[in-house]
């Protein structure tokens, strides 16, 4: 072993899950009534799953929504409850729901080619090229420098994000577009472009910047002085993400006012571009079997086995009633085939 690593540890966070699945054919009734439009199993998991479990259980549910093409149905409710139930643009898409979780998750599957495009090679290059651009340098003498180093680095990574913008999928831009909608419709057209920003930048874009380890966008541990850097570019595109050239006398970012103001209309033009995409064609469910859909699938009918006493208290919701008509047949399936393979198991051991 050499000497750069022999004082190096590991530290491995486990999370064991043991899920049965089942062949495909065996959830197509549950996958079926999931797509539909009326949504009474999304509306059941809704009322009793817990927020520990919003994550868990929102990924599969996106993943089968996404394999149907029913996505859209589903988060323009979501969308739309959010704006119709917020009463302060402010707080928009801030209040806790697997709705929300659902939305966050599946922006984030189709964000991931433009994140990394927009900003892997730049942050690799701020990394590498160790520009000081510390605002509070020992020596005074060193500020001009070092604010011109910082806007340097910002002009790339604004840059980038316009030129990128055509690896936005169709998917992205259409949530955009009817975010921005909607939003506007209530609050009007600050809270439309600021619904959209808050997404793209304030959920994505900036905690990549701020930490581009935990998003892949570089391989090792970044020393102090380049997350500072990091950090102070994450601090302006904020700001520029929620449209503020405000800045008071003593706020260390005000020598990057006047590119703030200067590049607006830039930026204002960029948001359009990315709401800017056609009606996305509904087509017919995919009919293929996918097996990483049945473990989608099995994923949800474990949550529903596990909240069975949840949902028992009120069997003549419509949603109950279904899942316990759908229920029943899976689970007994799930028994055969366990019964087959512990057979095959006795036997095994015998010989």
């Amino acid at each position: 072993m050499t000497g750069s690593l022999k004082d190096t540890s590991v530290r491995l966070k486990i999370h064991f899950t043991e899920t049965p699945v089942l062949p495909h054919e065996e959830y197509n009734e549950f996958i079926y009534h999931l797509m539909q439009p009326e949504m009474k199993l999304i509306h059941l998991m809704e009322s009793i799953s817990k927020i520990a479990e919003w994550t868990d259980i929102a990924k599969p549910l996106m993943h089968i929504l996404h394999y149907g093409n029913c996505w859209q149905s589903y988060l323009e409710k979501v969308i739309t409850e959010e704006v119709n139930d917020c009463t302060n643009e402010g707080t928009l898409f801030r209040s806790n729901s697997l709705g929300n979780t659902a939305l966050r998750i599946y922006l984030e599957y189709l964000g991931k080619v433009y994140i990394q495009n927009t900003l892997s090679s730049h942050i690799k290059y701020i990394i590498s090229s160790k520009l000081p651009c510390d605002l509070k340098p020992s020596d005074p003498e060193d500020y001009e420098i070092n604010v011109a180093n910082l806007l340097s680095y910002l002009s790339r990574l604004m840059e980038s994000f316009h030129t990128c913008s055509t690896d936005i999928s169709p998917g992205m831009k259409y949530l955009f577009r009817f975010l921005r909608f909607k939003a506007q419709e209530k609050f009007g057209e600050h809270a439309g472009i600021t619904a959209v920003t808050g997404f793209l930048f304030l959920r994505f874009l900036v905690p990549a910047i701020r930490d581009p380890l935990n998003f892949g966008l570089c391989t090792s541990e970044i020393e102090p002085e380049d997350k500072k850097t990091l950090n102070s570019l994450a601090q302006l595109i904020q700001k520029i993400a929620n449209l503020s050239s405000k800045f008071r006398s003593d706020d260390v970012y005000l020598p990057f006012k006047n590119y703030i103001e200067e590049n607006s209309e830039k930026f204002l033009k960029f948001i359009d571009e990315i709401c800017n995409v056609e009606e996305i064609s509904k087509k017919n469910p995919d009919t293929a079997v996918n097996p990483l859909i049945a473990y989608d699938a099995a994923c949800l009918v474990q949550f529903f086995n596990q909240h069975t006493d949840d949902y028992n208290k009120n069997k003549e919701d419509p949603g109950v009633k279904l899942i316990l008509q759908i229920l029943d047949p899976i689970n007994k399936a799930s028994g055969t085939y366990k019964d087959i393979f512990d057979t095959k198991s006795t036997k095994k051991k015998i010989h």
